[in-house]
């Protein structure tokens, strides 16, 4: 009697368990897992053969999985985003949570959603971003490199940029770029993602970390 109700119990709270849905993503770790889906992706993207090698060999990246764009007349873009830096064995930091968004006036007409990867080829490009909110074009210099609906992948990349930005869009949408986009820090992200303040600089230097990451960095070239 005694060992059926013992067998009986643990029957029911495996069943709790099963039955239990799985706990949700946080906003922070679904955008990293949206990161890891997106450098997947354009890595595995014949029209971008020269981002795996520009990685391996990169300062740092931003991701942004999901840059908007649309308006008409007033354009605005704007996408949250992750910066991580190579480590001194070769390997990634754990994400930085950041903010990518810029305003333009004229003629913009339709909408866009653009998955970006921005290889970071200097230290000067790097600590711009770390040490203040960086304008791409002032702070920063950037090349783009971009496939998506109307456009055609351009063929010479600047490797002698800060970054050099590889997007793919979906949609299409006529003017802007990244030129004058300002890349700023997600505190509060940051501070709920490794349950404590958390500055980017120390963040990028290896204090700070969340086994939620790992797949993220396994999935960057070293």
């Amino acid at each position: 009697m005694k060992r059926f109700s013992i067998t009986s119990i643990a029957a029911v709270a495996a069943a709790i368990v099963l039955a239990t849905p799985a706990q949700a993503l946080t906003d922070q770790e679904e955008l990293v897992e949206k990161a890891r889906i997106t450098v997947q992706a354009l890595l595995a993207d014949p029209n971008y053969p020269a981002l795996r090698g520009l990685l391996e060999e990169a300062e740092g990246v931003l991701i942004v999985p999901e840059l908007v764009k649309g308006g008409f007349f007033i354009g605005a873009e704007g996408g949250n985003g992750v910066l991580l830096a190579r480590q001194a064995d070769g390997s990634w930091s754990d994400p930085s949570f950041v903010m990518l968004t810029s305003g333009s006036f004229g003629l913009q007409i339709g909408g866009e959603i653009s998955e970006v990867v921005l290889a970071i080829n200097s230290e000067d490009g790097l600590n711009a971003i770390l040490d203040r909110k960086a304008r791409i074009g002032a702070d920063v210099s950037a090349a783009l490199f971009t496939v998506g609906a109307g456009v055609e992948a351009g063929t010479g990349i600047d490797t002698n940029a800060d970054m050099i930005a590889f997007s793919r869009s979906k949609g299409l949408f006529a003017g802007g770029a990244l030129e004058g986009s300002v890349i700023s820090e997600k505190k509060t992200w940051n501070t709920a993602y490794y349950g404590a303040a958390a500055a980017p600089r120390d963040i990028l230097a290896g204090r700070h970390a969340n086994p939620h990451s790992h797949p993220l960095g396994a999935a960057l070239p070293r």
